[in-house]
C-alpha cells in the first residue's frame, strides 16, 4: 500500500471516528451543568442561520436548543453527549417570561430533573458563549438535529 493510499485510509477513519461520536471532538466541552432551583426561561430576538429570529433563552442569555429525536423520559443526549449539549436542569419549577406560549415542565431522566418546553427537552450548546450566539442550530449528532427552540415550538405529541 502507498504512502497516500495509507493517508488516505487514516484521513477517512479519522473522519468516521469523529462522526460516530468519539471522544475527539471540534466542539468544546463544558463543565457539568447545576441545576438551579427555579430557572427562567426568556425570549430574545438572534440572528439564526442568516434570520433573525425569537428564541428561547436562559435568564443569562444563552440560547436553548432541542434534539429531534429525544424522549422526555429516555433523552438520547447523555452522557458523553452533555459535554457539548449541557442539559437545563432544575430543583424546583421552571418560569418563563410572561406571554410565553408554551409549557414549561420539568421531566425526570438520566439527566437530572430536565426542563422541557412543550414536551422538548432543553439544552444549551458548549460553544455559545455570548448572547445571541446559535452555533448549534442544525448540527447532526448523537442520533438527531439540533435545533434552536423558539416560543412557537410545536408541544410532542402524546401516544
Amino acid at each position: 500500500m502507498s504512502s497516500r493510499s495509507v493517508i488516505r485510509v487514516a484521513a477517512t477513519a479519522a473522519l468516521f471516528l469523529s462522526a460516530c461520536g468519539s471522544t475527539s471532538s471540534p466542539y468544546q466541552a463544558a463543565s457539568s451543568p447545576s441545576p438551579a432551583a427555579s430557572p427562567t426561561v426568556e425570549e430574545a430576538t438572534i440572528t439564526v442561520a442568516g434570520t433573525q429570529e425569537m428564541v428561547l433563552t436562559t435568564s443569562s442569555g444563552l440560547t436553548l436548543y432541542y434534539l429531534t429525536t429525544d424522549i422526555a423520559t429516555a433523552p438520547k443526549c447523555s452522557g458523553a453527549c452533555l459535554a457539548h449539549w449541557p442539559p437545563l436542569l432544575s430543583t424546583g419549577s421552571p418560569t418563563g417570561m410572561v406571554g410565553l406560549p408554551g409549557t414549561l415542565t420539568v421531566a425526570q431522566n438520566a439527566n437530572g430533573s430536565q426542563v422541557a418546553y412543550n414536551g422538548h427537552l432543553l439544552y444549551e450548546f458548549a460553544t455559545d458563549k455570548a448572547n445571541g450566539d446559535a452555533k448549534g442550530e442544525g448540527i447532526q449528532a448523537f442520533g438527531g438535529v439540533w435545533h434552536v427552540a423558539t416560543p412557537a415550538l410545536a408541544s410532542v405529541p402524546k401516544y
